[in-house]
């Protein structure tokens, strides 16, 4: 049990070093060494519980997105609105902080999705699917809210 506590608290540890990093240095530029050093951890214990850089980006994403969905609930009981009031907090949060925009902005630029030829909806479902998909059912928001979120 201990040994499950410690690694679960590592990991925590790791991730809290990433979205310092991250945010102040920006992804590109935070290197594994960085990492370690601001976790007070070495390599081994790094590449145990992540292998690259862009798993430990995905976990600072999705804990910032859960924090968001945490505030939304507390002033939305209605599920089928309650996206849209997450996405509209984690979007309002990117343009007032340049830093955190440009970590939202770098993930989008380093996993394109969208090109000319691509179907927009397709864009916007495949956002929903890799960002916030597995927070919220789609069945459960309302397609206003939805359309309303990415403005078709």
């Amino acid at each position: 049990m201990a040994n499950y506590e410690n690694g679960a608290n590592t990991r925590q540890m790791i991730i809290a070093a990433c979205k310092q990093l991250f945010y102040h240095k920006g992804f590109h530029e935070t290197s594994f060494g960085d990492i370690c050093k601001e976790a007070h951890i070495n390599r081994g214990t790094l590449y145990y519980h992540f292998k690259t850089k862009e798993e430990m980006r995905y976990e600072v994403q999705c804990e910032f997105i859960v924090a968001n969905k945490h505030i939304a609930e507390k002033y939305c009981t209605d599920p089928r609105y309650l996206y849209i009031l997450a996405v509209g907090l984690y979007w309002e949060q990117a343009h007032r902080d340049e830093k955190l925009r440009r970590f939202c902005l770098q993930y989008c630029i380093d996993f394109p999705v969208y090109t000319g030829k691509k179907d927009p909806t397709l864009f916007y479902y495949t956002i929903y699917d890799g960002m916030w998909g597995q927070f919220w059912d789609q069945q459960k928001i309302s397609q206003l809210a939805f359309a309303s979120v990415y403005g078709y």
